[in-house]
């Protein structure tokens, strides 16, 4: 029965080896057991039992010491749990807020990076543009180079084919006159050829100087009737190998301020012109007329063949070439209303054709004013 009791005691001594209650609760108990072992049990305990039992209580006094020890070595890590829980979020925001840092970092200097490329392929671009500007204005400049060379060498050619043929014809002339028997009529010829060959020569220089703006007119009182009868004089061996009649008008025809030398060359090609291009047994007729009180229209009429509209338009330019279909006549007559063109304006006057079925006319306009300087 003793040790029934001596047993129970040390059981109960040792409870709290075997279970991590509550500290106060088993300190009550234990001492309630200690005490109901002091006052019941050592009262019928042998020697041996009560150095067991004094053992047992050492040791109980032991772990009572060391249970508090615990208990606050447990506290303190529970409270050190809530520091380390906020370090860790703490570090795992900190860790995420860098992150953010240098995505958003990255994808600035990205976009920059990607901005200035795109600034320096712009320009790159605007490079190409101007330089694909300048080639395509430089393209255009060889081309309009190349036509008017292509132009040039055209005009080269056809001015070469024109002098020869207006040359030849004279030139002929005079090489076959000894075989005239004619010797007024030789005379003529040879007088004649050589007025064509000079006013071609003349014409050509002229059309250049005037082109060139290096003629300057000399503006004196002319009479035109006597212009028209030198004009006449040196046609006549066209005149009458055609039998043209050239009417005239019966009265005088006016005196006006100009250039002689020019004005005389304006009737001697529109005149030439006129015969060539008039049928045999025709006539030519000249005529004037005021047209107010300081201008003066001239103008020339022939019964040849009609020009063409789209001839009109282009018939005053210069070395242009007229071939009448009807009567199978190429002639320079280009050089010469070139030159009639350029000297009538250069007298601030204007020239002009008209030409259908009943003929053409050829009419040109001049001031009637006399200029500063000159005495009536």
């Amino acid at each position: 029965m003793v040790r029934v009791g001596t047993i129970l005691c040390l059981i109960f001594m040792l409870f709290p080896f075997f279970g991590k209650g509550n500290a106060s609760l088993q300190e009550k108990e234990g001492g309630e057991i200690l005490s109901g072992v002091d006052t019941n049990l050592l009262s019928h305990v042998g020697q041996e039992e009560k150095k067991i039992i004094a053992g047992a209580e050492k040791k109980y006094v032991a772990l009572t010491q060391e249970l508090p020890i615990g208990d606050q070595k447990h506290g303190l890590k529970a409270k050190g749990l809530k520091p380390n829980n906020v370090q860790l979020l703490i570090f795992s925001l900190s860790l995420m807020l860098c992150l953010m840092t240098f995505v958003a970092l990255f994808v600035y200097f990205n976009s920059k990076q990607k901005n200035k490329a795109n600034r320096i392929l712009n320009e790159k671009n605007k490079q190409v543009e101007k330089q694909n500007i300048g080639i395509s204005l430089q393209r255009d400049k060889l081309q309009a180079a190349n036509r008017e060379l292509t132009e040039l060498l055209g005009f080269r050619e056809k001015m070469t084919g024109m002098i020869v043929h207006d040359l030849r014809n004279p030139l002929n002339n005079i090489l076959n006159s000894h075989n005239v028997d004619n010797e007024y009529f030789r005379e003529r010829m040879i007088k004649q050829s050589g007025f064509d060959m000079l006013n071609l020569i003349q014409n050509i220089l002229d059309v250049y100087k005037l082109g060139e703006a290096k003629i300057k007119i000399d503006k004196e009182k002319v009479n035109i009737s006597q212009v028209l009868n030198e004009s006449i004089r040196e046609l006549f061996l066209y005149i009458s190998e055609k039998n043209l009649k050239i009417n005239c008008p019966e009265k005088e025809l006016p005196t006006i301020y100009a250039d002689r030398a020019l004005i005389k060359r304006v009737f001697s090609n529109l005149l030439s012109n006129a015969v060539k291009y008039s049928p045999n047994n025709s006539k030519v007729s000249i005529d004037s007329k005021n047209i107010n009180q300081t201008c003066i229209r001239f103008s020339i009429h022939n019964l040849g063949p009609a020009i063409p509209k789209e001839e009109q338009t282009h018939i005053f330019q210069s070395f242009n070439q007229y071939k009448s279909r009807d009567m199978g006549i190429a002639a320079s007559i280009g050089l010469g209303l070139s030159f009639c063109k350029m000297a009538v304006e250069l007298h601030d006057g204007e020239i002009g054709v008209a030409s259908d079925e009943s003929g053409t006319e050829f009419w040109f306009c001049l001031p009637n004013t006399m200029p500063a300087g000159i005495i009536a």
